[in-house]
């Protein structure tokens, strides 16, 4: 029998972000096995192709969205567009609905989708956070905090599967959220092979020749620790400092909180 999977992620590709990649490597190898047939639906941001075909037939339907919040889309509902492709999708029959991490809203989206029907659909809801949001903006942060203690902890009580990417993702959700220590842990595979293609940066690798090279790589909020990174280098030994650079790569609401804490050190 041949099992059709929809996939509700936050975002997905062309958007950067490590939740649009791990997606995006999940339906590339899940689609070898022919007894898949996988859609994903997720927002257009940034404006992309509205449909297309990836890897083995995975079908990508990207809706109209918009950003209140940055890093926070949001579906346009006063789209025609947004509701004839999601009405379309009532015409499949569906057998599996996997939704990415609690606080987006097409999770929330992907939740209802499964659950409001008179014969429902089993929901895998994969979490990717290990905090709560926490970011610069306190009302960001007390909108988020609410919404994760109401819907988020419907998604996850509705759930018929809860995946956690790593232990301390679990251990949030034990925390806060469900009372279930068989959650299992599934962690992000690493293509080897893609990493070793990648062409070294000649110009930074000639800059910093003789430096020992500290590099964080991802998004640039608080809750992800690059705070406590740019102030734990800021406290080593000028001996140390000297012989050392921290680089920073990403993007993120905070960028400029994280640019003023780092000043001239970076």
């Amino acid at each position: 029998m041949t099992i059709n999977l929809i996939i509700f992620p936050g975002y997905y590709v062309p958007h950067i972000g490590g939740l649009e990649t791990h997606v995006d490597e999940f339906v590339k190898y899940l689609s070898k096995d022919e007894d898949f047939n996988i859609y994903i639906f997720a927002p257009n941001i940034p404006k992309y192709k509205d449909f297309e075909i990836r890897y083995n037939n995975v079908k990508v339907f990207r809706y109209p969205a918009f950003e209140v919040i940055p890093n926070y889309p949001l579906p346009n509902i006063f789209s025609i567009k947004f509701w004839r492709m999601f009405l379309g999708l009532y015409g499949i029959n569906f057998h599996v609905v996997m939704t990415r991490t609690r606080f987006f809203s097409n999770t929330l989206l992907g939740f209802l989708f499964a659950k409001l029907r008179l014969s429902r659909i089993k929901v895998v809801h994969v979490e990717h956070g290990s905090a709560f949001v926490n970011v610069g903006n306190s009302l960001t942060n007390r909108i988020a905090y609410i919404y994760d203690k109401t819907f988020g902890k419907l998604i996850f009580k509705g759930a018929d599967c809860v995946v956690a990417i790593s232990k301390s993702v679990k251990k949030f959700i034990l925390e806060h959220f469900l009372e279930d220590p068989n959650i299992p842990v599934i962690y992000r595979g690493i293509e080897i092979q893609k990493i070793d293609n990648i062409v070294e940066d000649i110009e930074i690798k000639k800059r910093f020749k003789d430096k020992i090279k500290l590099c964080f790589v991802g998004r640039l909020y608080r809750w992800k620790g690059v705070d406590n990174l740019i102030r734990g280098y800021k406290l080593l030994p000028k001996e140390i400092r000297d012989r050392c650079v921290l680089i920073i790569v990403g993007y993120g609401e905070d960028l400029e909180y994280l640019k003023k804490l780092a000043g001239e050190d970076l």
